[in-house]
């Protein structure tokens, strides 16, 4: 009879366990391969978001106009005092499609929420920023969101419920997108996403009932002078 040692023993326990062994390390080295792979896989997708925002805010600032509208309003119309709507989507289409960054644009829109509702407030305010900005040679509306519904339905035939901040007002707009600098930092609200302004494209904001008339009239310019957008229809 043939003796085995000691450690002719521990072997051949070794190799009993040997596969068991290896499974649970396959195992945990294929799982941690995988929770790697996600992480990669979501660290990528916040740079392209941040880049995507970062590119807006660039493009968007690179119209002088809006910078300069924007470093002005805190002091003129208050904190939540904001540049929105076409000048600003508008000038990140022109950055897209290569044209001068001010191309096409009609006006700048500014909004800003304030309690006091009455006309001669706002008629304040508006005084201040035509003042503040009549050099620049440029058309600025200034409009408090929070009395907007006290002339809205009149002007243009539909219901408008009292808001409470520009980005709820936002909320109702055709292509929403506004720009903000506050303490020297440029920031970018978009309560529908980057997405479609960043696509060139133009669809019916859902929260938006009513006629198509409004979007179709302003569709077709914004076609009309920007060929590359994609517009939908209103249905």
């Amino acid at each position: 009879m043939v003796r085995r040692n000691a450690a002719d023993n521990t072997r051949q326990e070794m190799a009993k366990k040997g596969p068991k062994v290896n499974a649970q390390v396959n195992e945990s080295t294929l799982l941690s391969r995988i929770r790697e792979a996600l992480c990669e896989s979501l660290k990528n997708w916040q740079i392209v978001l941040m880049s995507h925002r970062e590119r807006a805010l660039s493009l968007a600032f690179a119209n002088p106009v809006n910078r300069r509208i924007a470093e002005a309003l805190p002091a003129l119309a208050g904190p939540d005092a904001w540049l929105v709507s076409g000048c600003v989507f508008q000038s990140i289409w022109n950055g897209l499609s290569g044209r001068a960054r001010d191309y096409g644009i009609l006006d700048y829109d500014v909004f800003y929420c304030d309690p006091d509702t009455s006309y001669e407030a706002e008629d304040a305010v508006i005084r201040r920023c035509a003042e503040a900005f009549a050099s620049l040679g440029v058309e600025v509306q200034v409009r408090n969101q929070s009395r907007v519904h006290l002339w809205y339905p009149q002007k243009f035939g539909r219901p408008f419920a009292p808001v409470s901040s520009v980005e709820e007002a936002l909320r109702r707009f055709l292509a929403p997108a506004c720009v903000q600098l506050q303490d020297g930092a440029p920031r970018i609200l978009a309560p529908f996403g980057l997405d479609d302004v960043m696509g060139l494209r133009i669809r019916r904001n859902p929260m938006v009932g009513g006629a198509s008339t409004q979007y179709d009239a302003k569709a077709a310019r914004w076609k009309q002078v920007w060929p590359e957008i994609t517009v939908d229809s209103w249905d």
